[in-house]
């Protein structure tokens, strides 16, 4: 499951994408909390995405002596970014 400050690093993330405080826009954690379930929804969507192609990488790894390790490696990272609803 997701880290929760993960997801919304994430999220703060795609918001900011936009602009930041000097374009005029209020800080992510000012936002409305329906604001900002918006953007973790966005955030989540984004980090299932990036799981699926983490995966998909693992899967691929050519047999090596170290093959174990890197794919076991892979499938962590992949474990710790999926959405704890995902």
């Amino acid at each position: 499951m997701s880290i929760p400050f993960i997801t919304h690093d994430v999220a703060r993330a795609i918001y900011e994408y936009a602009g930041n405080q000097k374009d005029g826009l209020p800080a992510f954690d000012d936002l409305a909390p329906t604001i900002q379930i918006s953007y973790i929804e966005e955030a989540e969507a984004a980090m299932r995405c990036l799981v699926k192609h983490i995966k998909f990488l693992a899967a691929s790894v050519p047999e090596q002596e170290l093959q174990p390790v890197i794919v076991g490696i892979m499938h962590a990272l992949a474990e710790t970014l999926t959405p704890q609803n995902g």
